[in-house]
């Protein structure tokens, strides 16, 4: 992969212009990560990550506890800002305010411990969750 300087939008409501990553291919990527470090004080949770995502695919972030696979998903969420690298998520760049506000409206993501619901089951999370999404499902 490689980095270029062109233009790409984001979509909705983050119309923003960001600097994009284009792949060589020109696959339709909905993840793009090119060099991602994050570090907090000496620790250092993710080290140069790179990896494209193709639309459709399946993919799982896998690795042994304190490999940075929390870290590197709050990253593609705009939770956790990168200290270098790049970070795209459906055409957006989510450490940016608006984008990153954008990439969680159009993704879920349920935490390690979602200790909110212990006593729920999976159906009764979905249920309570599309409240927060009228007109989704």
């Amino acid at each position: 992969m490689t980095t270029d300087r062109s233009e790409f939008r984001g979509r909705g409501d983050a119309r923003e212009e960001i600097r994009g990553m284009r792949s060589e291919t020109d696959v339709q990527a909905v993840i793009r990560i090119d060099r991602l470090t994050k570090r907090y004080r000496d620790l250092v949770a993710v080290d140069g990550l790179s990896l494209e995502v193709p639309e459709g695919a399946i993919f799982g972030l896998l690795g042994e506890n304190g490999a940075g696979k929390t870290t590197t998903i709050q990253t593609l969420l705009g939770l956790v800002k990168p200290d270098s690298g790049r970070v795209e998520v459906l055409g957006l760049d989510p450490s940016q305010r608006k984008q990153g506000l954008e990439v969680r409206r159009r993704i879920g993501y349920v935490p390690e411990v979602p200790v909110l619901y212990d006593s729920m089951t999976v159906g009764e999370i979905g249920w309570f969750a599309s409240g927060f999404h009228p007109g989704a499902g």
